[in-house]
């Protein structure tokens, strides 16, 4: 009831307001893994909550993104659970990658592959709850986006290998090109089985493959590029900070030495006094 003074009073059905409590707090459960991961004892130091930055600059390039996205509700929330499950998924990675010496192949592929799984679990179950029909389409791009980025990394690593020196910029040239292609590969094979399976699909595919290849190549690009925005942050962590400089070595699988150090300050020589 509504007293409006003179004019009598004004009745109106009162208003109930909904505030989804639990898609807000889906979108912190990520964090939680990274916080987890950089407890061990190989990430405890200052410098490695510097990880944070890049999933910072991740999620507010990804709030601009929305912007120029069509739709909302829903198709915004799908489209952050995403971006920062892969987000998450690469520092999940690179908290994993501790320790001394090289980091053989096998420990770098299960490392990401437990990162990946860990977050894109708790990510999916914190929103969704069950199983529904978008978390295919989650699983489906998150899954193809990671396996590009595991590819690019493994390809760039062994072409950093075989050269004497393979410094920040010339790995982060490698893994951005080497993702980009790895992505398109990936969205045309996806996409392609998908439409071979199924028998309606398959003629429309046979009949027009003219037409939709170019358009598969178009989405596996945009892809391969937004997939950059994600893991370029981490490349510029590691050129800018000696903690990360060395974590990028073990994501890559480079000799300790392979990554060159920033130089040390020489020290100024003493006077020479000379007597006359």
């Amino acid at each position: 009831m509504l007293d409006l003074g003179e004019l009598g009073e004004a009745r109106s059905e009162p208003v109930i307001i909904n505030i989804d409590i639990k898609e807000k707090l889906a979108g912190l459960t990520p964090w939680l893994v990274v916080l987890v991961l950089l407890g061990l004892r190989s990430n405890r130091r200052r410098a490695a909550w510097l990880i944070l930055l890049p999933l910072l600059a991740t999620q507010t390039l990804g709030l601009l993104a929305l912007s120029f996205l069509p739709g909302g509700g829903s198709t915004t929330g799908i489209f952050m659970l995403m971006l920062m499950t892969l987000a998450m998924s690469v520092s999940a990675w690179w908290l994993l990658l501790g320790g001394g010496g090289r980091a053989g192949k096998a420990r770098r592929l299960l490392a990401a592959l437990g990162a990946y799984l860990a977050v894109t679990g708790v990510s999916c179950l914190a929103y969704f709850g069950n199983w529904a029909g978008e978390m295919s389409v989650v699983l489906l791009y998150t899954g193809i986006s990671m396996v590009a980025i595991l590819a690019g990394n493994l390809l760039s690593g062994w072409r950093a290998r075989r050269r004497l020196h393979a410094g920040t910029l010339r790995l982060a040239l490698l893994q951005g090109v080497s993702t980009i292609i790895f992505t398109l590969l990936g969205v045309v094979a996806s996409a392609t089985i998908i439409m071979l399976v199924n028998e309606n699909a398959r003629r429309s595919f046979m009949s027009e493959i003219g037409s939709i290849l170019p358009q598969m190549l178009m989405v596996g690009l945009v892809l391969g590029l937004f997939l950059n925005l994600i893991v370029q942050p981490f490349m510029l962590l590691a050129g800018l900070n000696g903690f990360w400089r060395e974590r990028a070595r073990r994501v890559f699988g480079l000799e300790p030495l392979a990554l060159p150090q920033p130089p040390e300050r020489q020290p100024e020589p003493e006077p020479v006094e000379i007597d006359a």
